[in-house]
């Protein structure tokens, strides 16, 4: 196999799983917006204090 099949096969593993987040974040949170959605996922991911700092998003005061 390719180094770039690999690549592909990798990237595409990533997007399913972030696909995954986003698809139980919405399932969770009906009425949130697609700003809020998209933080609650990348705080499944990102450390609290970074979320905190660099996005204004308090996983540990606001959930994910």
């Amino acid at each position: 196999m390719s180094p770039g099949r690999k690549a592909r096969i990798v990237f595409g593993l990533y997007q399913f799983a972030q696909d995954l987040a986003m698809a139980d974040v919405r399932r969770r949170y009906p009425d949130a917006d697609d700003r809020e959605c998209r933080l609650r996922a990348a705080s499944r991911r990102l450390d609290p204090d970074l979320m905190r700092d660099a996005l204004g998003w308090d996983p540990r005061e606001k959930g994910y």
